[in-house]
């Protein structure tokens, strides 16, 4: 199974309604969930996201996704995508 994610803060508007989104770090591994679990846990702090105001966290409704959300990032946003 792939999994992969992307992290990233800082907006530039570069449209009347469109955003691009800068300092991007993109997670992927063909590993387990735990394994890429790290990895995104550890690729978010390393670009800071514990000191974030808000934290929002695009799924397409897979419970594993879900349920990696609640663990590490509890106060975050989960908003499905699908």
């Amino acid at each position: 199974m792939g999994t992969s994610d992307i992290f990233g803060h800082q907006l530039t508007v570069v449209g009347s309604n469109r955003r691009r989104l800068l300092n991007k770090q993109y997670v992927g591994t063909l590993q387990s969930v735990q394994q890429f679990s790290q990895q995104l846990f550890t690729s978010g702090r390393g670009m800071g996201i514990d000191n974030q105001d808000q934290l929002v966290i695009l799924s397409d409704g897979a419970r594993w996704i879900s349920k990696l959300a609640q663990t590490q990032y509890p106060k975050a946003t989960l908003i499905q995508d699908w």
